[in-house]
């Protein structure tokens, strides 16, 4: 997990974690629209609860579709598919569909500096986690976000993530490497 400028970021590897976890950010009184999740594979997004919408789209529009719900089931539903340079579709809602919209729409600092990996950038996360958390993403795994107003929403914020089997990052790194990789490649 990483907290830079009120930013939590979690990846996890099954859609069990990644709910239990957004329920629980929503039980700690995290909003919805504080909330942002993403996935690569069309059958995790459909699992979810996801539709698809045409690259180019307002990137907020899964996330309007979610908060109109409400709960769990609101965020899941908001679910839309956009896509990124390099990366192809990947289905977002919450705060990750608006910054990795941006990045589709070629307004973000993500666009220009490598997808996926720019836009993680661009939400405070460290380069060398943020090849972690896209290389995760492309194998299958689930990021969930949470903006966080102060260090000790941050602090609450990476406790519900830990608590719900969120990846240790440094550890994930390392199994990848001892694999062979060597950063992420879209």
């Amino acid at each position: 997990m990483a907290t830079l400028e009120r930013n939590v970021l979690g990846l996890f590897d099954t859609r069990a974690h990644a709910e239990q976890a957004i329920q629980g950010l929503q039980n700690q009184g995290f909003s919805r629209d504080a909330i942002g999740v993403a996935v690569q594979s069309a059958e995790q997004a459909s699992e979810m609860g996801g539709g698809t919408t045409a690259a180019g789209e307002s990137a907020g529009a899964g996330a309007v579709t979610g908060t109109a719900v409400g709960g769990l089931l609101g965020l899941l539903a908001g679910l839309g598919t956009i896509t990124l340079p390099g990366v192809g579709p990947i289905a977002t809602a919450g705060t990750l569909a608006t910054v990795l919209g941006s990045t589709a729409l070629g307004a973000g600092v993500g666009a220009a500096a490598g997808g996926l990996i720019g836009a993680l950038v661009g939400l405070g996360i460290p380069e060398e986690h943020a090849h972690v958390y896209a290389e995760g993403l492309k194998r299958g795994g689930i990021l969930v976000s949470v903006q966080t107003a102060d260090e000790q929403q941050a602090d609450r914020a990476v406790q519900v993530l830990r608590q719900y089997n969120a990846v240790d990052i440094d550890k994930r790194r390392e199994e990848y490497r001892a694999s062979g990789w060597t950063g992420y490649n879209s």
